[in-house]
């Protein structure tokens, strides 16, 4: 890789282009080859104590060459951050890709959330970046669900990843609880509370009725 420019002054507020030129060689294997391109700044000294500060910024180049190209890619782990939940407010699926071919892949799809009764309740999109996953490496990539709204049972989520051309699916599955603790305990609060009403109202009720048919009988006169 050779750069068109080896250094450049840029005043503030301003930007300016580099351009470099890759040669490939002749015999250069199929595939995905990848490089970093860093540009760092003239370090300045510090007052008079001899420091320096300098800073770099980089940029990652990504070729394809042409050949004996293949893309393979799998799912090594798909799963939720925890096995149960209070709510659904924020629930975090870690999908992990691993890369077994020899050029990079951008894998994208989306993860489905079911109910315990086969329904759909939730669609949530993985790498809306569309960032890559490099030949002989794995990448874990995140997306979360968010639904503030009453959410109770037992939930299937499935991740379906598309990548490479022509295009390759693959997918895997995951379950978890969403229980609802402290709403269910203050259900069962007022339940509780409803019934012992009830029951007292009833004997009250059944009192009174026994003490009105006692007095109106002839016995009691």
């Amino acid at each position: 890789i050779s750069i068109t420019k080896e250094s450049v002054t840029i005043d503030p507020d301003k930007s300016e282009a580099f351009n470099f030129i890759i040669s490939v060689p002749a015999d250069a294997e199929a595939g995905g080859h990848y490089a970093g391109i860093l540009f760092s700044t003239d370090p300045a000294a510090i007052g008079g104590t001899g420091a320096a500060l300098e800073s770099k910024v980089g940029s990652l180049v990504l070729v394809r060459i042409a050949g004996d190209i293949k893309e393979s890619a799998s799912i090594k782990s798909f799963k939720s951050d925890k096995d149960s939940y209070d709510n659904a407010n924020k629930i975090n699926f870690d999908v992990n890709i691993e890369n077994t071919g020899n050029v990079h892949v951008q894998p994208k799809g989306v993860v489905t959330v079911k109910n315990i009764f086969g329904g759909k309740v939730a669609s949530v999109d993985v790498n809306s970046l569309s960032a890559n996953v490099l030949p002989g490496s794995t990448r874990v990539f995140n997306s979360t669900w968010t639904d503030p709204g009453f959410k109770l049972g037992f939930y299937t989520a499935t991740v379906t990843l598309n990548y490479g051309n022509p295009s390759q699916a693959i997918s895997a599955q995951t379950s978890f609880w969403i229980i609802p603790w402290m709403t269910l305990l203050l259900i069962l609060i007022a339940i509780i509370i409803t019934l012992v009403v009830l029951y007292f109202a009833i004997k009250k009720y059944n009192s009174w009725i026994v003490a009105r048919a006692t007095k109106k009988s002839p016995d009691s006169q």
